[in-house]
């Protein structure tokens, strides 16, 4: 097999190959669609190192992975309850890679693209969309990270199982390569203040001066990535700067499979302080995917809702991710055309 590294710096030579297909895969972490499959998908995330540390070593962690994810089903699946039995992630997925696709092919003049949706620990999985890719004879790939910020659990994770998979049987027959992230891109954070702008609409115009910003991002180990709360408070302090607000932003962390265990305050916790220093209008922003999925619209919207209403606060918010917002779409395909460097036409964007 090819290192990892080989397949992901080599670079498609798209301008000799005219007419040739092009496939942009938006790589997530998935979630499980329905409470049926709910044993199957922690079966998965509770398998991988890179994502949940369990104590034991290789010997014991099926053990300890069956009582971990025992535990986290109960969460998980009363969170689907409460979003109508399922998960909005693969929609909102979807969603982006189709607008992605239109965006694409209304600016390039010698290529097909083609966009798909690759879930790192659902379907549809690498091995489905390998299957697609080969399906319509994709000649160069593109992936494009589903988060805002690096971090080994998150991009270097899930590129790295979509090279294992990809070339588990056969050298590809496609080129590769890979965004970088974009968190610090100036069309992402303005769509970011754009999302905060539209939240704050639905506070009563006498109080939005007044509201709370705080970010939510998911926790880390820190020992595994020492940059990633550096960037994230970077990252919320350019934010609110757009906001017009000169104070560093508010940032807290919460676990996406479990309790986080890296610095940063915890997100209920830093809630409840907020509460009780007399905060009465709060807005959360979310800053590490780049859709809303179950974590955000069950666990930030009414799990954290709960507790902020009994820590004192009146009006409490989530902003929308970005999800498919123009300037996140136009980001994405100038960058994926500039990566196979390409021409291209000025068309005004279809998102």
């Amino acid at each position: 097999m090819r290192a990892a590294s080989e397949v992901m710096e080599r670079q498609p030579e798209t301008d000799r190959v005219p007419g040739s297909r092009v496939g942009v895969v938006l790589l997530h972490w998935g979630e499980p669609d329905t409470p049926e499959n709910l044993d199957a998908f922690l079966k998965n995330v509770y398998a991988d190192p890179a994502m949940v540390r369990l104590p034991g070593g290789p010997m014991f962690r099926p053990y300890f992975s069956r009582a971990a994810w025992s535990i986290q089903r109960k969460a998980i699946r009363k969170q689907l309850g409460a979003n109508g039995g399922f998960s909005p992630a693969t929609g909102f997925a979807v969603e982006q890679a189709r607008g992605l696709e239109r965006l694409l092919q209304s600016r390039t003049c010698s290529l097909e693209c083609r966009t798909y949706v690759s879930m790192r620990f659902w379907h549809p999985g690498v091995s489905d969309t390998v299957a697609a890719l080969g399906r319509d004879n994709i000649r160069h790939v593109v992936l494009v990270p589903g988060f805002l910020q690096p971090f080994k659990a998150g991009l270097q994770n899930v590129a790295a199982e979509w090279n294992v998979q990809a070339d588990s049987d056969r050298p590809p027959a496609w080129s590769t390569t890979r965004l970088d992230s974009f968190a610090s891109n100036p069309r992402v954070l303005r769509a970011i203040s754009e999302r905060v702008r539209q939240a704050l609409q639905r506070f009563p115009r006498y109080s939005r001066e007044g509201v709370t910003v705080l970010f939510a991002a998911t926790g880390v180990p820190g020992r595994d990535d020492r940059g990633y709360y550096r960037r994230v408070q970077e990252m919320a302090d350019i934010i609110i700067g757009l906001q017009g607000q000169a104070a560093p932003a508010q940032v807290a962390f919460h676990g996406y499979f479990g309790p986080i265990n890296g610095p940063g305050p915890e997100l209920k916790r830093q809630i409840e302080v907020l509460g009780r220093k007399g905060v009465r209008n709060l807005l959360v922003v979310p800053l590490c995917s780049i859709m809303d999925t179950l974590h955000s619209t069950q666990y930030l919207d009414m799990a954290c809702r709960t507790v902020a209403l009994r820590a004192g606060i009146c009006q409490y918010e989530v902003a929308q991710s970005l999800n498919s917002h123009r300037l996140f779409l136009e980001m994405l395909a100038d960058l994926v055309l500039a990566r196979l460097d390409v021409p291209t036409r000025a068309v005004e964007a279809l998102t």
